[in-house]
């Protein structure tokens, strides 16, 4: 990173805003162009934990190449100034890279689709039944590299 006076490196912040965030911006590999998703995920044991449909350009790219690079934000805001070149942004993000691996086992599926759900509602979750199960395709990304960036913020502890 280039401005290395806005990065950090501390694993609890990073976790921090990894677990606030509410979606990532997914970078998959294709043969010319990258491919960009935004979707849904969870940050627990040190991964992100994603679903999706089970047909479509981001699982096929998935399967054709599983390295992935990931960006998260939170505390998104506009920091105003009496001129124009003064304006800035304030956030606090992380970025990484990782490598997916597609959940077969019911029982791993059902835990992790649990997992997302209880980030995004507040109804309780029960068990998902497996034809739910074999509708959809949970995938797990394991980073190999995770930097934050805190843009606008004092670098003491995230509230992230």
């Amino acid at each position: 990173m280039r401005r290395t006076d806005k990065e950090v490196r501390d694993q609890g912040w990073i976790d921090a805003v990894l677990f606030n965030a509410l979606f990532c911006h997914l970078a998959l590999v294709d043969d010319v162009f990258p491919c960009l998703v935004t979707m849904n995920f969870v940050w627990s044991e040190g991964k992100l934990i994603l679903h999706s449909v089970s047909e479509g350009e981001k699982i096929e790219l998935l399967k054709k190449n599983p390295n992935v690079a990931f960006a998260v934000e939170t505390d998104i805001g506009v920091v105003s100034h009496s001129t124009a070149c003064g304006y800035g942004m304030r956030y606090r993000s992380v970025i990484g890279r990782g490598t997916a691996r597609f959940v077969d086992s019911y029982d791993e599926k059902n835990r992790l689709l649990r997992l997302l759900s209880e980030k995004y509602t507040s109804c309780p979750v029960d068990d998902f039944s497996r034809d739910t199960l074999n509708h959809v395709t949970v995938f797990v990304i394991t980073p190999t590299s995770l930097t934050g960036k805190n843009s606008g913020y004092s670098q003491g502890r995230s509230n992230a």
